[in-house]
């Protein structure tokens, strides 16, 4: 197979390498034979490391060769500190990555990193400047500023503090609106509401060509002069969220129609008492509910489209609520990614299928589902061939099919058996579920060995006792003392600030020699269990009869914490019980016998 493959031209190996990620690319090419080294190693790699094990991520970084990077994409999202674990692999990383030329950040709450000049796109997202403080962007913007030509930020914030001059930038794109997080926004409202644009831009040049701006109508100083821009503006872009539905008629015209193609859309929402005016297709609701009154939405769009635009084009989720479903849409919904569905009972496969195409089904969340049984659950899932993400209560007579990679759990503690979980999500890797104690999350970090990401909630927490343990004394030392798995391996995690959650992603073993931790029943005896040992020897050393007698073992003595953490890092249905050898027994007996001379004498 090898010798056929050593055949391809360079460029047709290089197509080949289109349809790999750089996780399977170095799996499968690397040593082999020099020249494919050679070409692996010559390919342009773009990185995206948004959703990717632990174990992917640090087995790219080891194989990669920095010169042959040309974008990276880094998420908090999966991989916590996944910018600091990036530089431990990389230190010299700015000077190391010459080639490389654009750049994302998703929701980073690592510290900033030094970029190459190389880095001409830049893109900040999912980015508040109240949360995610260790990050400082505005020294990341000033060092790029100079060489910069496309930034996309989420916050117009963002741009507010900084003093710099862009003198190369041409695409700008300002995505998030005026105002952070709602929770946010309450906190600092006074620093969103007196926003100038022209204070804003005047740290551009007259470079511009693509401007896009997202206009919230909090904003009520927001004061708008694109003038220094009407020389070189080719294209622009103003997202209007206002209630403005006085505007919507005019748009009708055949100036706009005809001459333009430009479509506009409708939307009240009545929950938030907000209208907006969006473009299409650029703006197209993709998270729709079915049925509503919203759907299908009130456009200017010509009947001939509407199909495509609506129903063939991608949505993101189809929330379908069973109970108010009355008649099929008039088109079948064919490019859905994530399935909601709700309601007091299962609808019909066969019903179901008239209303969308399971055949581009990611994400099923069945939660909302009041009664479901086991049987029609796995028909659905057998219809949805790329499913992989599944929401679902707990049951214990359902096993979680090969397909699922992902799995979230709403669970009564009353009926949950940590040991049935174990067997019914063999071929689960991340595991998103609440716990109820300290101890059920240890449970499961070493019982789950197979699992590589967690997601924990702590909801059931009183307030109190999560701001004891997970605020005070929760710390990476804590985690390693009282967890096998943990002290074995490398690992990362992340407290959220909004939710009391921790997210968790474990890598492969540490290579750190474990030279001086005690064997016994498990490999790993932690720090409390070697206080103990010395808190032991002290007391030998005070009793030499009792020391000869013991010095006879050549086993450790065993705390209760080791027991306890071999049980946790032993799956319930594997664990061994340990009963005294007949050697144990007389050496016991001899030094019973022993104390009982010394007593005498």
């Amino acid at each position: 197979m090898i010798s056929c493959l050593e055949s391809f031209s360079t460029e047709l190996l290089f197509d080949i390498f289109e349809y790999l990620s750089p996780y399977d690319l170095f799996r499968s090419f690397i040593n082999l034979t020099d020249r494919f080294n050679t070409i692996v190693y010559s390919y342009p790699l773009h990185l995206n490391f948004r959703s990717i094990s632990q174990l992917e991520f640090n087995y790219i970084c080891c194989h990669l060769q920095p010169k042959q990077v040309i974008s990276i994409i880094f998420s908090d999202e999966t991989i916590p500190h996944q910018v600091e674990i990036f530089e431990e692999h990389f230190p010299l990383f700015k000077h190391q990555f010459i080639h490389l030329q654009s750049v994302t950040f998703i929701e980073i709450f690592s510290y900033t990193i030094d970029l190459p000049e190389s880095v001409k796109c830049l893109e900040l997202r999912k980015y508040d400047i109240y949360k995610n403080i260790p990050f400082d962007f505005d020294k990341l913007l000033i060092q790029q500023a100079k060489v910069l030509t496309h930034l996309k930020v989420d916050r117009i914030g963002t741009l507010n503090h900084i003093n710099v001059r862009f003198p190369f930038l041409t695409h700008l794109t300002i995505d998030g609106g005026f105002i952070p997080d709602e929770d946010c926004y309450v906190r600092f409202s006074n620093k969103y509401k007196n926003i100038n644009f022209t204070s804003v831009f005047q740290n551009f040049e007259s470079s511009i060509t693509h401007l896009y701006i997202f206009i919230d109508k909090e904003n009520k100083n927001m004061k708008i002069n694109l003038e220094q821009f009407s020389h070189c503006l080719i294209h622009l872009t103003l997202h209007f969220v206002e209630d403005v539905s006085i505007l919507f008629e005019p748009f009708r015209s055949s100036f706009w129609l005809k001459e333009k193609h430009c479509y506009i859309g409708y939307h009240n929402d009545e929950e938030n008492g907000q209208t907006f005016l969006y473009t299409i297709p650029r703006f197209r609701f993709k998270d729709i509910i079915y049925p509503s009154s919203n759907f299908p939405p009130i456009t200017t769009v010509p009947s001939n489209m509407e199909k495509y635009l609506f129903y063939e084009n991608k949505i993101d989720s189809l929330f379908i609520d069973m109970d108010k479903f009355i008649i099929p849409p008039i088109h079948r919904f064919t490019q859905v990614k994530s399935l909601i569905l709700c309601g007091s009972t299962f609808m019909l496969l066969d019903v179901l299928n008239t209303i969308i195409d399971f055949n581009q089904i990611e994400t099923l969340d069945i939660f909302p589902v009041e009664s479901l049984s086991r049987h029609k659950l796995d028909i659905l899932i057998k219809h949805c061939p790329r499913l992989n993400y599944l929401i679902m209560n707990y049951n214990p007579l359902f096993d979680i099919p090969s397909q699922i990679h992902t799995l979230r759990l709403d669970v009564d503690f009353r009926s949950l058996s940590i040991n049935n979980l174990w067997h019914i999500t063999q071929n689960v890797k991340t595991l998103e579920i609440p716990i109820n104690s300290k101890d059920m999350m240890l449970d499961i970090i070493d019982q789950f060995d197979h699992i590589d990401n967690f997601l924990f909630s702590c909801d059931y927490f009183s307030e109190g006792e999560y701001l004891e343990f997970f605020i005070k004394k929760f710390r990476i030392y804590w985690l390693e003392d009282n967890s096998y798995r943990l002290a074995m391996h490398h690992f990362t995690y992340r407290q959220g600030e909004e939710y009391q959650q921790i997210r968790m992603s474990i890598g492969g073993p540490k290579t750190k020699k474990y030279s001086d931790i005690t064997h016994f029943v498990s490999p790993f005896i932690n720090e409390r269990s070697k206080l103990a040992q010395q808190q032991q020897q002290q007391q030998m050393e005070q009793e030499p009869l009792q020391q000869s007698l013991i010095s006879m073992f050549n086993e450790p003595i065993v705390s209760d914490d080791a027991i306890r953490i071999y049980e946790r890092s032993v799956p319930v249905a594997h664990q061994r019980h340990f009963e005294p050898s007949d050697v144990d027994r007389r050496l016991y007996e001899t030094y019973v016998a022993s104390l009982s001379i010394t007593a005498q004498s």
